[in-house]
């Protein structure tokens, strides 16, 4: 029984130990398992090298972009100041051609003003003149004043001795005669034929173009100077003269001076200014165009660094975009890489743990296999005794089956307990077993426990430290802060008044200064009364007056400003009449006659300016008159045909003004069963009766031999178009109707139908048919 108890128990025990045996490699498998599937997730991992060279390759990217952002940030100041100075420049530019132009303008101004005056001085105010040279063939021939040329700077002077033939005809020899009729105006003629020249100072050295008056120009001699004038009269030959620049003319016995100004008499001046004005204006012009081509060629620079700066931006906003797809390409590289980094990291950790778990498993499974090893040999030599012991069951079988049979409610409870005990023993072993695992994988916890508490302590006590180093300095920053801000506050309050003391002070001082400057002027003023009143009181002296007496007769109100400016007025008028002029008689004549000349000109200007108001009204009357008989006529027309063309209802024609010439004409419409409205109410086929009802009473006002109609009833419906098509039949009496539809109501109201086919490709032929011959021929 001992050996068959023992080789129960060695044969439990060894079992035991082969299932502890097979759970542990059941164990192992897992990890090796779970090491693979974690090697096979390293493994799938991307490779963070190439990664890592991906992510540098994008900053790097990135940065040459964020480079080229500020490229193109200096380009864009680089633009700004280019295009400032081309704004600049072309505001400098417009203003030079505003200005030329001014200046051309004036220019222009002045040549006609010019012109006019050389043209009014060369004019013929006598019509009867006109008209006798005219008869001769003289009125082209030109004057004196056009062609004759002077030396510049004797000008006026010549002008003054040639005033009488100014306007005089330059013309051939044989042209010399006398007009038939007697004018009131005169006139004269100048060979144009000039003599040859004579030596010495003369004037027809100065003049060219003045024709056979050359000769008598050379009876006058010229002098620079009244010096020279006078040592030349002393040389002159009977009938000779010498005369000036400033306008004195001598002769033996005789002066002529001219008058101070310029008059009729200075022709040659205004030519030689309008000469002069024609070649600034050229310059003018020339300028002007350099104006305007520096303009245009400022304007087209800021036109091409609109577009250079349109194309920046273009450049920039698609740069931007990449530079933004980068940063968000490299953002996401160094997440990933992080993420790899992280994850790879932790596969790793887990990998050495499931290594180390398999190595502790692996000792672990051959103390195992060693304990199972011990247990089969127990389990063998169990086997051997239970085999000694077996011929003495066999011997003692029958006793014991007798004994059995005694001891049967014994044996039974006996194996019972036997039973439980092994069943106790194994759950003890296995309880003991795990005790022992627990306790080993609650040292290996208790290690990591204190390791991890130990780091915790260590990461934590530098926090802590920092954390109150961090709140000690906040309180001093916040301490510090509020001494800066009162500071600041005391300062500005110290600054603001500071300033409002500085401001009065500055104030005080402009005062005072004024104060002494007033204070000096009072002072010179005193002193310069004092000196003008001992200046006057000298001059009436040395005049033999008497203060006091002047005083008394004095008037209470008499002032020194009134005098001063009675002197001043007395002074102006005496300077107003000038010179006296010895031509004043002639030059009032001439300026009478011009003045007779222009208003009877006005008379004739005013006759005709109210008989072309006259005619005006006339035609407004007229107008008005026509258009109100037309617009009643047109009216009248609508009232009549609009009934019949919608079968029923009103409509007229309305003014929208009380001013005939000026007013519009609205349409007023109300069709059948609808409320008073204008046109732009109405449907389209609406519309397009009322406007057909105002066309016909327009054409029966004045109808033309035929009339045609493009589609009018295209908007129409089946009634309407029936309606339209009789109103059509019925205007056809008076006039010939051509009108193109689609519509076969309106064809059927048609005499004869024309139409276009293609009974070929490409050949067209005209088609005609006539209504009642078909009717008739269907008859």
């Amino acid at each position: 029984a001992d050996a068959e108890s023992h080789w129960r128990d060695a044969s439990r025990e060894a079992e035991r130990r082969q299932d502890q045996l097979r759970d542990l490699e059941q164990r192992i498998a897992r990890l090796q398992a779970e090491r693979q599937r974690r090697r096979q997730q390293r493994g799938e991992l991307a490779d963070v090298t190439e990664l890592r060279s991906e992510h540098a390759e994008c900053q790097a990217r990135k940065e040459e972009a964020e480079q080229r952002a500020e490229a193109f940030q200096a380009e864009r100041d680089q633009w700004q100041q280019r295009y400032s100075e081309a704004k600049a420049a072309y505001q400098q530019a417009t203003q030079a051609r505003d200005q030329q132009r001014a200046e051309l303008s004036q220019r222009q101004g002045e040549l006609a003003s010019l012109q006019a005056l050389i043209d009014a001085a060369l004019a013929d105010h006598d019509p009867h003149l006109t008209e006798a040279l005219a008869a001769h063939g003289l009125a082209e021939a030109p004057r004196l004043g056009e062609a004759i040329s002077v030396e510049p700077g004797w000008e006026r002077v010549i002008s003054w001795l040639l005033a009488p033939w100014l306007n005089a005809r330059l013309v051939a020899v044989d042209q010399l005669q006398a007009l038939p009729d007697a004018l009131a105006t005169d006139w004269c003629l100048i060979d144009r034929a000039s003599p040859a020249l004579h030596g010495g100072q003369r004037l027809d050295a100065l003049v060219s173009g003045a024709g056979a008056l050359g000769e008598w120009l050379a009876s006058i001699h010229y002098a620079e100077s009244s010096a020279e004038a006078d040592a030349l009269l002393a040389t002159l030959a009977p009938g000779e003269s010498v005369v000036t620049r400033e306008g004195v003319w001598r002769g033996r016995g005789w002066l002529h001076q001219q008058a101070n100004g310029d008059g009729v008499d200075a022709l040659l001046v205004t030519r030689r200014r309008y000469d002069e004005l024609a070649a600034r204006r050229e310059q003018d012009e020339e300028a002007l165009a350099l104006a305007e081509a520096q303009c245009e060629a400022a304007s087209e620079t800021i036109e091409t660094l609109e577009h250079t700066r349109d194309q920046q931006a273009e450049e920039e906003r698609a740069h931007a975009a990449t530079l933004q797809q980068l940063a968000v390409t490299e953002q996401r590289l160094s997440q990933r890489l992080e993420h790899l980094e992280s994850r790879a990291t932790e596969l790793d950790e887990e990998l050495s743990q499931l290594q180390e778990d398999e190595a502790e498993l692996a000792l672990t499974l051959d103390e195992q296999r060693a304990r199972w090893h011990e247990a089969m040999e127990q389990l063998e030599m169990a086997a051997q005794a239970r085999d000694e012991s077996a011929e003495q069951r066999d011997q003692q079988r029958e006793q014991r089956e007798r004994l059995n049979q005694q001891h049967a409610p014994l044996k039974a409870r006996q194996q019972a307990l036997a039973l439980e005990r092994e069943r106790l023993n194994t759950e003890l072993n296995s309880l003991r077993s795990q005790q022992s695992r627990s306790r080993e994988s609650e040292e290996r916890l208790t290690l990591r426990i204190e390791e991890l508490e130990a780091s915790r302590e260590t990461l934590l006590e530098p926090d802590e430290l920092a954390a109150e180093e961090l709140e000690e300095l906040l309180h001093q920053r916040e301490q510090q802060e509020q001494r800066l801000n009162d500071t600041r506050q005391q300062t500005q309050t110290l600054a603001e008044q500071l300033r409002n003391d500085e401001l009065t002070r500055q104030q005080h001082e402009r005062n005072l200064e004024q104060s002494r400057e007033q204070l000096q002027q009072r002072r010179m003023d005193v002193q310069a009364l004092a000196l003008k009143a001992a200046t006057q009181d000298e001059q009436l002296t040395e005049l033999g007056h008497d203060v006091d007496a002047l005083t008394e007769q004095l008037a209470d109100d008499a002032t020194e400003t009134a005098w001063q400016e009675r002197l001043e007025s007395t002074t102006d008028k005496i300077r107003r009449l000038g010179a006296i002029n010895l031509a004043a008689i002639e030059e009032y004549d001439q300026q009478a006659e011009r003045r007779d000349y222009l208003e009877a000109q006005h008379a004739e200007l005013s006759e005709a300016l109210e008989t072309l108001e006259r005619a005006i009204k006339r035609i407004d009357q007229e107008t008005r008159m026509r258009f109100r008989d037309t617009f009643d006529r047109v009216n009248t027309g609508l009232q009549t045909l609009f009934p019949r063309v919608f079968g029923g209802g009103t409509a007229w024609l309305t003014l929208t003004g009380d001013d005939l010439l000026e007013t519009g004409v609205a349409i007023m419409a109300r069709p059948p069963g609808k409320k008073n409205s204008t046109i732009h109410l109405l449907s389209g086929g609406e519309k397009a009766l009322t406007a057909l009802s105002l066309v016909f009473a327009i054409f029966q006002l004045n109808p033309a031999p035929f009339c045609m109609l493009d589609e009018v009833d295209a908007p129409l419906d089946d009634a309407n178009v029936g309606r339209y098509a009789k109103l059509v039949k019925e205007m056809s009496e008076n006039v010939q109707f051509i009108y193109i539809t689609h519509n076969k109501i309106a064809m059927e109201a048609a005499e004869r139908l024309m139409g276009v086919t293609m009974q070929e490709p490409g050949v067209s032929r005209m088609v005609s048919v006539g209504i009642e011959e078909a009717t008739a021929m269907v008859d």
